[in-house]
């Protein structure tokens, strides 16, 4: 049985790779606690405050989030996914602008990065800035007609500038591969009930 002695179990390498374990099995108060004992020891890693706000992130803890975030660009101010994920968190806190900086931010670092795009388009919807949303994810579902994730998020931006005709083809294609998509079938609802065909409308929601 091979043994290993006490700094070997608490070395920051143990640390990390414990709270790695603990994230990908979804114990995430466990690593959020594993990754403060290593952001103690090792308040110079940017991973570890990254990792950090990964667990903060999957415990609803936005707010704390972010401050793990800016720690680990702080001292990595190049790592795109560090401001990506900040602005995630920014935008689940309901803080728009700051959230538009950190997503314009890892644009710059990575600019053809289509999931900075789709979070980027996300932000300005929800600050109603429904053209420019539509401008980014139109390109985008033209460079990746089979990526569902977007044509949800470019489904949804047509559905609240109610482009209602463009609207039912993106949730038509969202429907032809998941069938069982409970937004697109509301939604795909809602549009043939405000269009007058009510008997169409309500076999959506017979769906739903």
């Amino acid at each position: 049985m091979q043994e290993f002695n006490e700094y070997e179990l608490h070395s920051p390498d143990s640390l990390f790779h414990e709270g790695m374990d603990l994230l990908e099995s979804d114990h995430f108060e466990e690593a959020y606690y594993t990754f403060q004992k290593l952001v103690a020891v090792q308040p110079y890693n940017p991973d570890a405050f990254f990792q950090q706000g990964v667990a903060l992130i999957k415990l609803g803890r936005v707010t704390d989030a972010v401050s793990s975030f800016e720690s680990a660009i702080s001292l990595s101010p190049t790592e795109a996914m560090f401001h990506s994920h900040c602005g995630y968190a920014h935008l689940m806190a309901g803080h728009h602008e700051a959230a538009l900086e950190r997503f314009d931010y890892a644009l710059h670092l990575q600019p053809d990065n289509f999931e900075h795009k789709v979070y980027k388009a996300c932000v300005l919807a929800e600050k109603s800035r429904l053209t420019e949303a539509y401008d980014i994810l139109h390109g985008l579902v033209q460079e990746h007609p089979d990526n569902m994730e977007i044509q949800r998020h470019y489904a949804s931006v047509l559905f609240l500038m109610g482009d209602d005709h463009e609207a039912l083809k993106s949730y038509g294609l969202i429907l032809k591969f998941d069938p069982n998509n409970t937004e697109a079938i509301h939604h795909r609802g809602v549009i043939l009930l405000r269009q007058g065909n009510r008997p169409a409308a309500v076999c959506c929601f017979r769906e739903y």
